[in-house]
C-alpha cells in the first residue's frame, strides 16, 4: 500500500461536509464534540481541517518516515467551498481515510470518527436518497 498527502480540496470537501452535517444531526454533533471540537467556535472549520491534514501527514510519515520529499507538502490552506454532492464527499472521504491508514493512525479517535461514524452516516444518507431504497419493503 502507498500513501500520499491529499490535495487541500479533498480535506476542504470533507471538512465542509462534516460542518454542514453536524448542524443538522445532533448525534454527529455530539460525536465530534467528544473529540474536543466546538462547532460554535468561529474557527471550527479551520481547526477541523488542520486536524484532518495533520492526520493525513501522520499516516504518510508512518509509512515513509519524515523525509525531505514530504517536508515540502507539510502546509495546508483551509477554504470554505460550496457544498459538494454526497457522492463526491464519499469519494473524498474514502480517499482521505485510505491515505491515513498507516502506522498507529487507524487507532486514533479522529480516524475512527472518519472511518466508522462519518463513513456510515454518509453511506446511509446516500442509500436512503435512492429510489430503490424508497421502493424497498420495510420489514
Amino acid at each position: 500500500m502507498s500513501a500520499y498527502i491529499v490535495e487541500d480540496k479533498t480535506i476542504n470537501t470533507v471538512t465542509n461536509w462534516i460542518a454542514r452535517e453536524v448542524q443538522q444531526d445532533g448525534w454527529l454533533k455530539s460525536e465530534i464534540e467528544e473529540l474536543g471540537f466546538k462547532i460554535d467556535d468561529p474557527d471550527f472549520h479551520s481547526k477541523l481541517a488542520q486536524a484532518l491534514f495533520d492526520l493525513n501527514v501522520a499516516g504518510v510519515f508512518a509509512r515513509y518516515g519524515d523525509n525531505e520529499d514530504l517536508k515540502d507538502r507539510k502546509s495546508f490552506k483551509y477554504e470554505l467551498t460550496e457544498s459538494a454532492e454526497d457522492h463526491q464527499v464519499l469519494k473524498s472521504l474514502e480517499c482521505l481515510v485510505y491515505q491515513c491508514a498507516e502506522g498507529d493512525v487507524p487507532g486514533t479517535p479522529l480516524y475512527k470518527f472518519l472511518d466508522n461514524i462519518c463513513m456510515k452516516h454518509l453511506l446511509q444518507k446516500i442509500v436512503r436518497q435512492s429510489k430503490f431504497y424508497e421502493m424497498s419493503i420495510w420489514g
